[in-house]
């Protein structure tokens, strides 16, 4: 029985594939009247194949033909028309691998989407945002660039939903805030041109959680998600990142003596002892025309 159902997909033979985190992927049609369902690790099984993952979420089709099925033990290549049981089933399956840079980011893979210039975005739970070129499926030999909150600044490794808007733009919801990818034209090399702007939530002086699913992008150009806390709309046209870059300056610095805290006054240039492991910064902008909690 099919009890956890994340996403659904119909082939080019009018049968429906639903994606399980129970039961993994089965299939549905309807022939004579007659409701008909296989499971495709039963399938893989009668023909002698070794079981593949039993949790997916997600699906996103390269062409009729071509589709990603996302699971939480890597993502999956494989080709509709050749499951059947008189067709010994072929598929891929891409996972991360450690030390491997161009490895997926992480096997958990949440949610996919496709934009109109070619590039794969694979969102995982815990690996960031991995980008890839449609084409290299086609020869099997797929490398993936991935993005994380410690080197690209995404409000989380963990990613929910990925949707594409009006203007091409790429928009990343994490558990905690969301993102937008952009695109330099002038950079033609399609991996390395991606700038990530995070954006934060805040209301009543609580941070919303996004809830897992996919957000709904509407005709007039927003973009709809739910939180834990209810709906937010997102109008992306108006939404925008401060430009404004504050100077640093650095008023003091603290360090033990006898036990209390002793003011020590700062030079330009701050050195930390080797032995040092943990410090603290506190920061304070001083932003007069702004009319909104500082983010830092």
């Amino acid at each position: 029985a099919l009890v956890n159902v994340y996403s659904t997909s119909f082939d080019e033979s009018n049968r429906l594939w639903a994606m399980d985190l129970k039961s993994g992927v089965t299939l549905l049609t309807s022939k004579e009247g007659r409701q008909q369902t296989v499971n495709l690790n039963t399938l893989l099984g009668r023909q002698g194949q070794a079981e593949w993952s039993r949790r997916f979420r997600c699906i996103l089709k390269l062409t009729p033909d071509t589709w990603l099925l996302g699971s939480d033990d890597g993502m999956y290549m494989t080709h509709p028309s050749q499951w059947s049981s008189n067709k010994a089933a072929q598929y891929q399956k891409f996972v991360h691998i450690h030390g491997d840079k161009t490895s997926l980011g992480d096997n958990a893979v949440q949610t996919m989407c496709c934009d109109r210039k070619g590039n794969v975005y694979i969102g995982t739970s815990g690996g960031g945002l991995s980008v890839t070129r449609s084409a290299n499926f086609s020869h099997g030999a797929a490398t993936f660039r991935v993005m994380r909150k410690k080197t690209e600044n995404i409000p989380s490794d963990v990613i929910y939903a990925l949707t594409e808007d009006n203007k091409g733009r790429i928009w990343g919801f994490c558990e905690n805030g969301f993102f937008m990818a952009t695109q330099d034209p002038q950079n033609g090399r399609q991996l390395e041109n991606l700038t990530i702007s995070p954006f934060t939530l805040r209301n009543d002086g609580e941070w919303p959680r996004m809830s897992i699913g996919n957000a709904l992008l509407l005709k007039d150009g927003r973009i709809l998600k739910g939180t834990l806390n209810g709906l937010i709309c997102v109008n992306t046209d108006s939404l925008c990142v401060r430009s404004t870059k504050h100077p640093i300056y650095t008023e003091m610095q603290y360090k033990k003596a006898d036990g209390q805290d002793e003011a020590v006054a700062m030079a330009d240039t701050v050195r930390l002892p080797i032995g040092t492991h943990s410090f603290t910064l506190y920061c304070s902008i001083l932003d007069f025309a702004r009319n909104t909690d500082v983010v830092y």
